[in-house]
């Protein structure tokens, strides 16, 4: 493209050079300069954009875009723009060249201080379930549709961005999720970007005028009538399609009656959404937390927003899940175990408050923190676990050019300003484990700092590991060998083996005198889950013919990959069990309701 179809109704300071040149590429980044590029010079905090200006004329820059004076710095033949603001410019010409793809797509900006990133898996979750097209710019991963792309920035800028649009647009995707916090605004990196649906979860301060003016190009508005600044915010935005939605405050769509309910050991909200738009619906919803009635409430009006009953959407209630945000780790041990990434002080906080209330017994969290990050928000953050947890084990997560020893000791600082009780794990995997063999029925346990992320970075290496799928080892393992929750897991010998399953470092378990008793309506239950001319079924009947008489001990098994099989096998039994479970219990208590 031209570069003077680029720069329409953008004002121009001065300019040299020609304007007919052609583009191939626009970037803020030096590193990323090739042969034809548009180079947009962004004074930022930490350093000015105009000061590698040498750098990308070597590299073959085309253009050159600046706000600054560039008399004196070496130019070539590249074209040079000058202009008033070069964030707004980069936002205008980046939606130029990939053809302003957000008026083709139905785009919800998801706003707010905290929790857009869970609503958007939320909304992202319904949709792919429904088999709608459904793109999500979740920062370091790109969905597409079914297909996941990884990203290059947690707050992509507007080539990404608008690069994102183009792939979903040419993939036929028909819904598109941004999360959008107030520097994306305030930075201009959404300046040339539609939205059909502004939804603002909460807003911690008062709108700027950059805010105001992002919410009046919204189609429509969805906003939270409890949130401080509602009022504010309706005084100040011109938008007429307004939703609202609220728990306290009368609102367009209110949950009443919330109250907290614990079926089959597993805690979870039971509530009612009444509207003058549509019936009145009977919500269980088995994610803890007023901050989850506040989403599916969020998640309600968007989805009617863009055609979808609000009946349909509370049947897919219980299937949906948000990655790293309040995860649940299904579990028979009668644990209440979940992972959240919670790496701000105010996060953490807010969602320990939220959880306790739920918790029947101990609250026993694995906090952890990364590396090259501030040294008060960790001391602060092991402050608010102290305060508000039962025990706590304290751990790096990616702890990069820092040593883990200095980021567990900053934690423990801000403990042991309080009386909680805690241990210090350098290894995060030996931390999640020791806190579920700790665990009894009614305990909730919480796998805190990490989230969705299955890798950590360390300055030698950066190695696959997750949250959940160390997890579920523990649990499996303590499954299999029938150990009662609460009682101390089996000393395990130090050899460590790769897990198949997710790369990551475990240790591997002496399996030889540790086995339990298990018997046989439990492998016979199992087998029927599956099946029967599935090699999965084959090995489940050979087990329960080698039980048939009393109770007999399980064999140690070596094979590791034979482990993680089984292992799936199970977890894929139990959630279709628990599936089945959920919804007969539903049944009964909207039965419950109407006697």
């Amino acid at each position: 493209m031209k570069l003077n179809e680029l720069l329409k109704g953008l004002p121009i300071v001065s300019y040299r050079g020609d304007l007919s040149v052609e583009i191939t590429n626009i970037t803020y980044d030096s590193r990323k300069v090739r042969e034809g590029s548009l180079f947009v010079c962004i004074d930022g905090f930490n350093r000015d954009g105009h000061t590698y200006i040498p750098m990308a004329v070597n590299q073959g820059a085309a253009a050159i875009l600046v706000q600054n004076s560039v008399n004196g710095l070496p130019i070539g033949d590249s074209t040079v723009v000058r202009v008033f603001d070069s964030r707004y410019a980069l936002a205008v010409v980046s939606a130029a060249f990939f053809g302003q793809p957000s008026h083709s797509i139905d785009l919800v900006a998801l706003t707010g201080a905290a929790g857009k990133r869970t609503l958007g898996y939320l909304l992202h979750h319904y949709l792919t379930r429904r088999s709608v097209p459904c793109g999500f710019l979740n920062g370091m991963r790109i969905y597409n549709g079914a297909r996941i792309f990884a990203g290059t920035r947690n707050h992509p800028g507007p080539p990404e961005i608008q690069g994102a649009l183009k792939g979903w647009l040419e993939t036929d995707v028909q819904v598109g999720l941004l999360p959008i916090s107030q520097q994306d605004v305030q930075f201009d990196r959404v300046s040339e970007t539609h939205f059909e649906i502004g939804l603002i979860l909460n807003s911690k301060n008062a709108l700027s005028d950059r805010e105001v003016e992002f919410y009046d190009r919204c189609s429509h508005l969805i906003l939270n009538q409890d949130d401080m600044s509602s009022h504010l915010i309706k005084a100040k935005v011109r938008q007429p399609r307004l939703i609202t939605f609220g728990i306290t405050h009368e609102a367009d769509i209110k949950a009443e009656e919330v109250h907290i309910v614990h079926i089959d050991g597993k805690a979870g909200t039971e509530f009612k959404i009444v509207s003058k738009y549509f019936p009145t619906l009977d919500i269980f919803l088995p994610l803890p937390g007023r901050f989850n009635v506040y989403n599916t409430l969020a998640l309600i009006a968007c989805l009617w927003q863009l055609g979808f009953a609000p009946a349909e959407v509370v049947e897919e209630l219980p299937y949906l899940m948000a990655q790293g945000r309040v995860q649940p780790v299904d579990n028979d041990l009668g644990l209440q175990i979940y992972i959240d990434v919670a790496w701000q002080p105010h996060q953490l906080e807010a969602l320990l408050m939220a959880l306790r209330p739920y918790c029947r017994r101990r609250l026993i969290a694995v906090l952890g923190a990364a590396g090259n990050r501030s040294r008060s928000n960790r001391i602060a953050l092991g402050k608010i676990c102290g305060e508000l947890a039962d025990q706590t084990i304290l751990t790096a997560t990616s702890s990069r050019g820092e040593s883990p020893t200095t980021i567990t000791e900053d934690l423990a600082m801000g403990i042991k300003r309080t009386a909680c009780a805690y241990e210090i794990h350098h290894d995060r995997t030996s931390g999640i484990e020791k806190a579920i063999s700790l665990a009894a029925p009614g305990d909730m346990v919480l796998l805190l700092g990490k989230g969705e992320q299955t890798f950590e970075v360390s300055s030698q290496e950066t190695k696959s590991v997750s949250d959940l799928i160390v997890a579920r080892q523990v649990l499996n393992r303590l499954e299999k060998q029938q150990i009662k929750p609460g009682k101390k897991m089996p000393d395990r010998g130090t050899e460590t083996t790769a897990d198949c399953a997710g790369g990551s470092v475990v240790n591997s378990a002496a399996f030889e005198e540790q086995t339990e008793m298990v018997k046989v309506e439990d492998a016979a239950d199992l087998a029927k889950d599956f099946p029967p001319n599935s090699e999965t079924s084959r090995k489940s009947e050979n087990t329960v013919e080698k039980r048939t008489v009393g109770e007999v001990q399980l064999e140690p098994q070596s094979d590791t990959s034979q482990i993680a099989i089984e292992a799936a096998a199970e977890d894929c039994a139990r959630r279709q069990r628990k599936q089945r479970f959920l919804k007969n219990q539903m049944v009964d208590v909207a039965q419950e309701v109407k006697r």
